[in-house]
Formats: C-alpha cells, sequence, structure tokens
C-alpha cells in the first residue's frame, strides 16, 4: 500500500525523513514568486485538446501545454514558472526581455519521470535537479522537459 500524497515533511533535525514532492513543489513556489506580476506579451506555446464536461454537456476545449506565470521584484529579478503538461513531449522555450539586460539566469527543474513515482523521494535528487539555461544580453534559452515544472530566476545588469 502506498502513502497518501501529502505536504507534510520532516522535520531537517532528522535525517531519515523525507520531504514530499508537494513540499518542493511549495519550496520552489515561494522562492520564485516576485512581488509583480508581469504583462507577457507575443507568446506561443503549445496547446492540446481536452473535453470538459459542463452542465450542459460536453464540450471541446483547447488549453496551453505549458503554462506560464512571470513575476518580479523591485531589484529587477524576473522569475517564470513553466509547466509542461506533455509525459512524452520536450519544448523548447525561450524569452526575450524589453528594458532588462540579462546578467544571468538559473534554473530549477522538479520532474519524475516514474508515473509511479513515491510522493516522498528518497533523496531531494531524484525530484529536483538544476536546469541548464543560455543566456545573452537580451533574452534566455532551455529546454522544457516531459512533465516538469521549472522555476527561473533572471537577474539584471545593474543600471549604470
Amino acid at each position: 500500500e502506498r502513502p497518501a500524497f501529502g505536504n507534510l515533511s520532516g522535520d531537517p533535525r532528522h535525517p531519515g525523513l523525507r520531504r514530499s514532492m508537494a513540499y518542493w513543489l511549495r519550496y520552489y513556489l515561494v522562492r520564485h514568486l516576485g512581488e509583480w506580476v508581469l504583462d507577457v506579451a507575443d507568446v506561443e506555446c503549445p496547446y492540446r485538446a481536452a473535453r470538459l464536461v459542463a452542465i450542459r454537456g460536453e464540450e471541446n476545449a483547447r488549453t496551453p501545454l505549458t503554462p506560464l506565470l512571470a513575476t518580479a521584484d523591485e531589484d529587477g529579478t524576473v522569475f517564470l514558472m513553466l509547466v509542461n503538461g506533455s509525459w512524452d513531449r520536450s519544448v523548447p522555450a525561450s524569452f526575450r526581455f524589453e528594458n532588462l539586460r540579462v546578467r544571468r539566469a538559473e534554473a530549477v527543474l522538479l520532474s519524475s519521470s516514474d508515473r509511479d513515482a513515491h510522493p516522498y523521494p528518497e533523496n531531494k535528487d531524484e525530484f529536483v535537479s538544476a536546469l541548464p539555461v543560455e543566456t545573452d544580453a537580451d533574452g534566455i534559452r532551455f529546454a522544457l522537459p516531459p512533465h516538469a515544472i521549472v522555476f527561473v530566476k533572471v537577474k539584471p545588469e545593474p543600471h549604470p
């Protein structure tokens, strides 16, 4: 019998206790959520067809395969959160920024390729890893792996 999926986790002072996948999701979510939500223009992303069951019957809908949330802090740091809802399709991601010169970018990937993975991984690196990000002065690029959540932090060049 598998334990129920929960958000509770062990005390870090007791190394034998495991952190849940939901714990790591919340951990990175609160560290990659800026003060302001950004308006994202000219977004292109893959969509998938979905069937919704409404009160009046079934309806077809198109939903984004890779939803995005972009936020920023007062110091100009931009945070991106992306989800890839596909189990088997990697999606290229690239972003250009107006009025921001990129100094550096780093990304954290949350993913498990095992559909039956235990919700409390033995080790953090079974679920959490770094994701390489290519940068230039105006933007960033990376591959959004299948069945993943990616948290990106973009640090700007200081103003002269």
